[in-house]
């Protein structure tokens, strides 16, 4: 029995649903600057990940506060303006324009770069984490550092 794959059409649909999901969840939390730790590695080893404080961020955004949201991630506008590009992108597509690889150039180079300035972010925040000791405070607060620190 052969498996039809989905149309590129029904993908474009699929993305510009679950884009406007993560908006639409965005607006209807309440923005919080502190709670509990999600993230498995942050919780797990004390250190953040490369988007740690960044679901936050987007919600603090989404309800105006854009400087409190540029102080849970300094990157956030990266994803949150690249994210709302990428919808109007894909509805322009729907809706038959055929601009997306002209205007928005080639999607690989752009991940590419996007992932390095993360990447160099994280680096230089664990770093600083290491530099002023909160990164032994937090291991030690964390699931690894309770059971192994003593």
């Amino acid at each position: 029995m052969a498996t039809s794959s989905p149309t590129p059409r029904a993908v474009l649909i699929a993305a510009a649903i679950a884009i406007s999901a993560v908006y639409g969840s965005a607006f209807s939390w309440s923005p919080v600057e502190d709670g509990p730790v999600l993230c498995l590695l942050r919780a797990g080893t004390g250190v953040p990940c490369p988007l740690c404080g960044m679901s936050r961020a987007f919600i603090m955004a989404s309800h105006g506060d854009v400087w409190g949201a540029f102080t849970l991630h300094p990157l956030f506008p990266i994803l949150y303006v690249g994210g709302l590009v990428l919808l109007a992108a894909i509805v322009g597509e729907l809706c038959g324009a055929r601009f997306t690889t002209k205007t928005l150039g080639r999607p690989l180079r752009v991940v590419l770069w996007v992932t390095a300035i993360f990447a160099v972010f994280w680096v230089l925040r664990v770093a600083w984490l290491w530099h002023t000791g909160e990164l032994a405070i937090r291991f030690l607060a964390s699931l690894i550092g309770r059971l192994f620190g003593g």
